[in-house]
């Protein structure tokens, strides 16, 4: 099945270069549709492609942001994803990307840079649980609260997860 998805993502890239070669939407089809494949060396050298064409083009530094992350690349990752929160800081998969920035800065032991991307993740999404996770364990870790004790006081008696975020600053 893996090799007939090739063949046909193959197939499917050679008409529509011949049809829009040079069209940045076009070409990051073509990189979506090998990331999606974990065809990721030949997806980044799509999305290389679009930026060549399109130097600013959001999708594209996301998508090689992601793509880069699943390649466990991190730091080549958090640039990308910085590249294309940069070009394009209302883009739709904004929180998404600060989420994922957070977690590749988390593999780098950049925690304070973890911890922005997730309160940027949480501020346009408050209901992103995962981000929401990940920044508490980050402050406790951090030791910004009274330590275990706390920890409890707040489980039980301030609202869980987000007293604990409320509270730790």
């Amino acid at each position: 099945v893996a090799v007939l998805g090739a063949d046909l993502i193959e197939a499917a890239d050679d008409r529509a270069r011949e049809l829009r070669p040079n069209d940045p939407a076009n070409l990051q089809n073509i990189a979506e549709a090998l990331r999606k494949e974990k065809h990721y060396e030949q997806a980044l050298a799509a999305y290389r492609e679009v930026l060549a064409v399109s130097p600013g083009y959001a999708l594209a530094h996301a998508g090689m942001g992601d793509t880069l992350f699943r390649m466990e690349r991190f730091e080549e990752s958090l640039e990308a994803l910085d590249r294309a929160l940069a070009a394009q800081p209302d883009l739709g998969a904004a929180g998404t990307l600060h989420s994922l920035a957070g977690q590749a800065a988390q593999h780098l032991d950049r925690i304070d840079e973890a911890a922005h991307h997730f309160a940027e993740a949480m501020r346009i999404d408050p209901r992103d649980n995962s981000s929401i996770d990940r920044l508490a364990l980050i402050r406790f870790g951090q030791q910004r609260y009274q330590g275990f004790r706390a920890f409890d006081q707040l489980g039980t008696g301030c609202g869980g997860r987000l007293g604990i975020l409320r509270l730790a600053g």
